[in-house]
């Protein structure tokens, strides 16, 4: 007896050698859209299952009975999961730009100076 949907190489093929030239052509036709099924469809179906998955797991284990809660959406750095990482944190670099206002303003303050000194010799 063979069951629908049978996954067994031998039963498949004595299936298919009792069908005609025309359902083994509207067959041949189908395997194309089988494996774009499969390619495509199939694997977005097993990907979305796998974020589901993932995230059902990290939203209980957010909630420890011996600790405090965390939020899921941030990572252990305390950044937007979602975002990139910044190299410089933000006060770093408002602290970089202060270095660089006073060192420019140090050149040009140096400058003027060498102006000065230059105008005055003509």
């Amino acid at each position: 007896v063979v069951q629908a949907g049978s996954d067994d190489p031998a039963e498949r093929l004595a299936f298919a050698t009792k069908l005609d030239s025309r359902t083994h052509e509207i067959q041949d036709r189908a395997i194309v859209l089988q494996h774009f099924y499969e390619d495509r469809v199939a694997a977005l179906e097993r990907y979305v299952s796998f974020c589901v998955m993932l995230h059902a797991m990290a939203s209980r284990c957010s909630r420890p009975w011996f600790r405090h809660p965390w939020d899921v959406a941030r990572s252990q750095s305390n950044l937007r999961v979602a975002t990139t990482a910044s190299p410089v944190s933000a006060s770093d670099a408002h602290n970089d730009d202060d270095t660089m206002l006073a060192e420019t303003r140090t050149k040009l303050q140096a400058n003027a100076v060498k102006l000065r000194r230059i105008a005055s010799h003509l």
